[in-house]
Formats: structure tokens, sequence, C-alpha cells
């Protein structure tokens, strides 16, 4: 855009430079998170974090007691329930169009070793590819089934050693620049791999399978209600459909234009 962001590394010197500086946007890695964040409140920011919010839930109430000590905004980053296909599942729960859910299912396995994106997201003093990635997943569960009540899980390591992989997707300089200088092989100490049972505080029970590891893989969401089932809890860019007994599946585009 032509313009040339100035570049700080003390927060305390940059609201001084800045003077009509409100807000700051923190997109460090989560292990910092609170750090900056509380810094910045205290300063009389406000403040969006990324999500994970943080790696403890001690350093979370840690950035909400700052918050309200100084009477400051606080946000998490969470994009995944803006998705058009995340309200219309909202939507269609809300008004009965499966009827009473009553059970779910998260799957997203992934099988590999490869480096997820860049190194830091495989240590575990960095909070680990499951905490950045599923805590999009574990939000759209409660946002289309309410909170959960009861939980058992258990997490492990599968690939112990992460490799750099051939290419990546994106095209842009930065990330093609961070690719190249990335070690060809990674110590992994973060779990890569998630099996649990939620039981929701309205009585639904969701079977949850997620991870980035192993050999094969697996994938698939589904709210089952009893007068119907919903194909997705309405994840980025996917697609919903809709299914009742003794009709014909309805896909997202009917559902919106019924």
């Amino acid at each position: 855009m032509g313009v040339r962001p100035e570049i700080f590394t003390d927060l305390e010197e940059m609201v001084r430079t800045v003077p009509d500086l409100r807000a700051v946007d923190v997109v460090t890695d989560p292990s910092v998170h609170h750090n900056v964040v509380c810094q910045a409140l205290d300063l009389g920011l406000h403040v969006m974090v990324e999500k994970p919010m943080a790696i403890t839930v001690k350093a979370c109430r840690q950035m909400i007691e700052a918050a309200e000590r100084n009477n400051r905004h606080l946000s998490v980053a969470e994009n995944f329930r803006r998705d058009p296909s995340a309200r219309l599942v909202r939507y269609l729960l809300e008004t009965g169009a499966i009827g009473t859910p009553y059970m779910a299912l998260f799957h997203a396995l992934s099988p590999g070793n490869g480096i997820f994106i860049t190194p830091w997201r495989h240590l575990k003093e960095r909070g680990g590819a499951l905490l950045d990635m599923a805590v999009h997943f574990t939000h759209m569960i409660r946002y289309q089934l309410g909170d959960i009540a009861e939980v058992y899980g258990d997490v492990r390591l599968v690939e112990p050693v992460r490799r750099k992989p051939d290419s990546i997707g994106d095209t842009y300089t930065f990330y093609q620049n961070r690719f190249r200088a990335m070690d060809a092989e990674v110590p992994a100490t973060a779990e890569d791999t998630s099996v649990a049972m939620f039981k929701m505080e309205n009585g639904t029970t969701v079977n949850w399978l997620v991870g980035l590891g192993g050999h094969g893989g697996c994938g698939g969401e589904i709210i089952f209600g009893d007068k119907g089932s919903i194909n997705s809890f309405g994840t980025r860019g996917g697609k919903i459909s809709t299914q009742r007994r003794g009709q014909e599946g309805i896909n997202q585009e009917e559902s919106l234009h019924p």
C-alpha cells in the first residue's frame, strides 16, 4: 500500500511515540501473549490477541484481570464463527431444523510428520500445534452446542521428529523466505494427537478425534438431532447439508433459500 509501518521493540516507547494510539493487535507466538497483553492493557490500550489466548489458564486469567483493572476491552481473534456456514448451522439449530441435538462427531486427523507451518508449533513450551489448531474446533463446538459440562481426553506425541516438507503452498514472499530458512528436522515436544469425549450442558455428547501425525487419517463433522442431522459444524470455508428422516438431503444453498 506504499506505507511502511513504524517498528518498535518497546511498548512504552511505542505509546510515547504514537500519542493517539488506542488499541493493539497482539500476534506473537502464544507463549508470550500474556506478557505483551498485560503490559498493553496497563498502558491504557485496548487489545485484540490472536488465538489461542494463552498456553495456560493462569495466563488467560491474568489478561482478563488486567483488562478489568484498567477498564479496557480485551478480545480474542477467533475467526471461525464468522464464516457464513457457521452462522447457518447456528441458525438451523436455533430454529429446530433437526430437532433436539443429542450426539455429534468432530474428526480431523491428518497423517504425516511434516513441519506444520512453523517449527515452534511443535514445541510444548510454545503451546504446540494441537492447541494452535484445535482451539478453533473446540470454539466451534461450544458456539453450536453450548458449554462443556464434562470431558474425558487423552493426548500423545506420535511424531517425535518433524521434517521439512518439499514445498509450501503459500506464495507470499514472507512465507517463502521463512520456509527456505527452516531446518530440515525439528525435535517435537508437543503432543500432536488427541481423542476426547465431551458431554455438553444440554446433554449432547461429542466424539472428538483431532491430530497431525501417524499413518492414515480421517475427517468428518456431523450433528445428530432427534429429527435430522447437519453434516458440519460450519468450519471455515466448508459447505453444509441437512438430512431429515424420510426426506432428501438439503444443501447449503437450499437451506438459505428454502
